[in-house]
């Protein structure tokens, strides 16, 4: 499912690049800035800008 190089976004809005889709256990992935658990990821990508959102703020 998610190879290494691919782009993953988190529920808190992070996006993250896998380096070790095989971590010490099945339910994480390990990514360049830490490891992530596999229930909080949103979406993923080759591309990361698959995974940019637009937001758009008003007054």
């Amino acid at each position: 499912m998610f190879e290494i190089g691919d782009y993953v976004r988190t529920k808190k809005g992070k996006i993250e690049k896998v380096i070790n889709n095989n971590y010490h256990m099945s339910q994480y992935i390990e990514c360049e800035k830490g490891i992530v658990d596999k229930e909080n990821i949103v979406k993923h990508s080759k591309n990361i800008i698959d995974l940019i959102e637009v937001r758009r703020y008003s007054k």
